[in-house]
Formats: structure tokens, sequence, C-alpha cells
């Protein structure tokens, strides 16, 4: 995968979230929603919670975090899986602020207030070398130049309905 084919692939994206919202806003039914592009570039690896194992990025890997009544949600995923062949439905996860709440034991206030901060935190992903001598580096400085430069004047996080 390259930064081109990344950059056509987030036009798709882009062009089918303005379709999709068009489409339910017909429907007459609430569309509002928060929308933020997150990128982890190739070279990102994660670690599982007891330290072990991870995934390993070898490509850009965009996905989105979206703030919306779940009804919306549920047809975006169903519009997302018919539109793109290659997605996943157990890669489409709809996460109810109430069930996050229950889940941390947090009030919904604070469940609410932390999942804003999850949609709008940040749009690319990076991580510096650990200094303990079992980190890792996942800091991809060519692959963050061209993704910094490739979305230069794009916008990466958006609203709708509000």
């Amino acid at each position: 995968g390259s930064i081109d084919n990344l950059e056509d692939r987030l036009k798709k994206e882009a062009e089918f979230f303005v379709r999709s919202r068009d489409k339910y806003r017909k429907k007459k039914k609430d569309f509002s929603a928060l929308v933020s592009l997150e990128i982890i570039p190739p070279g990102y690896k994660t670690k599982n919670k007891d330290g072990t194992g991870g995934l390993y990025y070898a490509d850009y890997h965009p996905h989105y975090h979206i703030l919306c009544l779940k009804e919306f949600a549920e047809f975006l995923v169903s519009e997302w899986l018919k539109e793109f062949n290659t997605a996943s439905a157990i890669n489409q996860k709809i996460i109810s602020v109430r069930d996050r709440a229950m889940n941390k034991n947090e009030s919904l206030t604070i469940s609410l207030r932390n999942t804003i901060k999850e949609v709008v935190k940040y749009s690319l992903k990076v991580c510096l070398p650990k200094i303990k001598s079992t980190g890792y580096s996942c800091f991809n400085v060519e692959g963050i130049d061209k993704l910094v430069t490739m979305l230069k004047g794009k916008k990466r996080f958006n609203y709708g309905g509000l």
C-alpha cells in the first residue's frame, strides 16, 4: 500500500459519508454526528495489556471514530459493509455510552466525556521508543512525513446535523 492508495481510499470514504448522510437525511431521521479520522502509519506496533504480542501494522490503517445515535450508527455500518466489500462486520464496533459507563463503572456524564475525548483526540498515532530493554520503536519517520504531507489542508474532523 502506498500513500497514493491511501489518498484515493480516503477520498472514496469521504464521498461515502456524504452519500450516507444524505440518504439518511431523506428519511427525516436524526443524522447528528461527530466524525474523526485516525490513521495509524506503517510500522506501528501495539502490545496486549499483559505486555505480550499485539498487532503490527505493515500498511497505513485509517479508521473513524463516530459519536452519534445508535440507529444512525447501525445504518452507517450497514451501508459501509455494502459499499466496501473488503470490510469485515467484526471490525465495525458500535459501543453505547451507557454500556461503556457500566463496563468502566463510570457515571453517564463521565462516560460521555471520555467518549467525546476518544472521538476528537488526534488524527495520527505515533509512539516513541521505550527506554526499557523490552521496549520497541514504532516511530516511522518516512511514513509519518508522507502522511502529514498528504493530510495537509484536508478535513480530519467533521460534524453534521448538530
